[in-house]
């Protein structure tokens, strides 16, 4: 994203500027210029592929977690993590963005302190790796793990249930057995 931001911000005016210096071929427009439409025309293409990328993976980000946890065929977990993560689009996305944001950070400084060193290349990216590959797959149990407490009342009995094997428990009997709790609790005050 970084690198097609670079690209619309300091090529296209580049090209512009040579476009409008050569001299027009017969058909009226330059050849830069030409090139120059057709880099942005390709931006815009890549830039609409990116987004859409961005909206799937926050759309699907839970989708091994709910296979995990409620044990679900993955085309169901794929309709699951949709359910989920539609109501909480810009929490996944600012939660995901912030993490992007740290470990692009944490990659930075990880890489200028190897580079200082001279270690070989190749095995920190390897050590980087192994700690960056984990910690997308607990930010996804996570986000998935917060989104159903905010719209199930999930809690930690309800959770060990699932990983025991038990089943997943519906959010219907969820909502029903805090109607049952709450009516219990108005009877006896």
């Amino acid at each position: 994203v970084l690198l097609g931001s670079g690209m619309l911000f300091v090529g296209v005016p580049f090209f512009l500027a040579i476009g409008y210096q050569v001299e027009n071929d017969d058909d009226g427009i330059s050849t830069p210029m030409q090139f120059a439409i057709l880099v942005i025309c390709l931006y815009i293409v890549i830039c609409l592929y990116i987004i859409a990328l961005w909206i799937a993976l926050i759309l699907f980000k839970v989708t091994v977690p709910a296979i995990i946890i409620e044990k679900s065929r993955p085309m169901q977990a794929f309709r699951r993590s949709y359910d989920l993560c539609k109501s909480n689009f810009f929490f996944i996305f600012c939660a995901l963005l912030g993490l992007k944001v740290i470990l692009m950070i944490t990659t930075i400084v990880y890489k200028a302190v190897v580079a200082a060193i001279g270690i070989n290349p190749f095995l920190t990216d390897l050590v980087l790796n192994c700690f960056i590959l984990p910690m997308d797959v607990v930010f996804a149990t996570v986000v998935y793990i917060t989104i159903r407490i905010r719209s199930e009342s999930y809690t930690k009995d309800h959770l060990c249930q699932e990983l025991l094997g038990n089943g997943p428990v519906s959010y219907a009997s969820n909502h029903i057995e805090m109607q049952d709790q709450g009516l219990e609790q108005m009877e006896v005050a």
